[in-house]
């Protein structure tokens, strides 16, 4: 073979490589822009912070109360003892069975926030609570578990408030809130689709049983 067709030979195979890489680019730019307009997400900032909160969070049974349409779903109740006012006003309900069943860890959350005492009325008068606990049991509850994530230092609010007095007299269970006892949990709202919540110390049982949350006011 003569140098002269050596070089066309060549110059042949150049250009078929060539056109060969340029098909290549060409089909990889191509794909990357079809991948690109399949992955593009069209969600603004805020929606999918939203929706990565909600994947991440931890999910619970849900432990709606079915109620009819005669069932009473408030009530007001005044008197001067504490615990004949909370009976009355369970009684009033429909009866604590009505929520708690047999075997149930139930969780009661009552106003802990400031460091004051009962005198005040700034948080949940102790009496109370102890007659909400001592009705759980009545109707049931394996365990009552009581806890509040105070704005004041927690251990000095559950102690000048009486609710740790409180809470042991009955025989429930008191848990402080520690920054390792949040997590994010599915609330299934519109506007708050997830949020921390105090779960850490108490979720286990909820595999086992079912909880309810009892929220008494001062």
């Amino acid at each position: 073979m003569t140098n002269v067709e050596e070089t066309d030979v060549a110059q042949r195979f150049d250009r078929r490589q060539f056109l060969q890489r340029i098909a290549a680019t060409g089909a990889a730019i191509a794909g990357a822009i079809f991948g690109g307009v399949l992955l593009h997400d069209r969600r603004t900032g805020a929606e999918y912070f939203r929706d990565l909160r909600r994947r991440q969070a931890r999910r619970l049974p849900k432990f709606n109360v079915e109620l009819s349409a005669g069932d009473v779903q408030m009530v007001v109740v005044r008197g001067k003892s504490p615990a004949q006012m909370v009976r009355a006003a369970f009684d009033a309900l429909g009866g604590a069975r009505k929520f708690i069943k047999r075997g149930d860890v139930v969780f009661v959350k009552p106003n802990v926030a400031f460091d004051r005492p009962p005198a005040l009325c700034a948080t949940t008068n102790p009496e109370t609570l102890k007659a909400v606990i001592r009705i759980c049991y009545e109707a049931g509850a394996k365990q009552v578990i009581v806890a509040d994530n105070p704005i004041n230092q927690p251990e000095s609010c559950f102690v000048k408030t009486g609710i740790k007095q409180a809470t042991l007299e009955a025989g429930a269970k008191l848990i402080y809130p520690t920054p390792d006892a949040f997590e994010t949990v599915e609330i299934g709202g519109e506007a708050l689709t997830a949020w921390m919540t105090f779960t850490n110390h108490w979720h286990s049982p909820l595999r086992s049983s079912a909880l309810h949350q009892l929220r008494t006011t001062t």
